[in-house]
């Protein structure tokens, strides 16, 4: 995914300068390797400096543990250190849809929907990998929603990996639930996790659908045609409603 966006250049390659800049969700090229921080733990400050144990995923699949200073000092060592960054995310919603798609969008941008898989080891979930993903929306920041993912049962108390984010232009909460959460529900995950205190969690926002399927759903968020089709789980495909069956 962030290959294909650097290509598309929603992403840009910048020159590593700057360690604050290493943080979870965060993208690096490392020795021409593409690195993925999923994880940033037991931060602490010693002698003045940042410091903390980083869970590193690279392109090939395979998975590290450094200090963030040693991944820092690895990035200023290479002369092509770089880091990646934010996907510049297209439009999700827009209540009028305009036919150019150079125009400034109509409205504001209310928040930003995601799509993430888990990273999760159990191996309930780590099975369901490429078929798992969770179509959440935030009214923050994408990254300081998912920072703190291991923590919340939300996200099955493990890390994420970003797939694909959209601004949201005049989309609050309930219209987000409403339509795509109602509209994917057959293939909502049926799972109960236990949280950090013991209680009883049922995760809503996990679904059991190939990518393109949720690409498409969320195309059809943007051009209002959604209110048109329905999600078939027999046939595992978004196909168009009856006159006599739209609600």
């Amino acid at each position: 995914m962030c290959v294909s966006e650097l290509t598309s250049r929603k992403r840009k390659s910048i020159p590593f300068a700057n360690e604050q800049e290493i943080k979870a969700g965060e993208f690096f090229i490392l020795n021409g390797v593409m690195v993925y921080v999923a994880e940033v733990n037991d931060p602490h400050t010693r002698n003045g400096k940042r410091n903390a144990r980083l869970r590193l995923i690279f392109d090939n699949g395979a998975e590290g543990e450094n200090l963030l200073r040693s991944l820092a000092t690895q990035l200023y060592k290479d002369p092509n250190g770089r880091r990646i960054s934010d996907s510049e995310a297209g439009v999700l919603f827009n209540p009028r849809p305009t036919t150019t798609t150079a125009a400034a969008p109509e409205g504001r941008i209310t928040g930003c929907i995601y799509v993430v898989k888990s990273l999760s080891p159990s191996a309930e979930i780590s099975r369901l990998d490429g078929h798992l993903f969770k179509i959440g929306f935030t009214t923050g920041q994408f990254e300081d929603r998912i920072r703190n993912a291991k923590d919340d049962p939300t996200f099955l108390l493990a890390p994420v990996y970003p797939v694909r984010t959209y601004d949201a232009i005049d989309l609050n909460t309930n219209k987000f639930e409403n339509l795509m959460h109602r509209f994917f529900a057959e293939a909502r995950l049926d799972i109960e996790i236990t949280d950090r205190f013991g209680k009883p969690f049922r995760p809503r926002e996990w679904f059991l659908l190939p990518l393109p399927i949720i690409e498409e759903g969320i195309q059809m968020l943007l051009d209002g045609s959604i209110i048109r089709h329905r999600y078939d789980a027999t046939t595992v495909s978004i196909v168009s409603l009856r006159d006599s069956d739209r609600v």
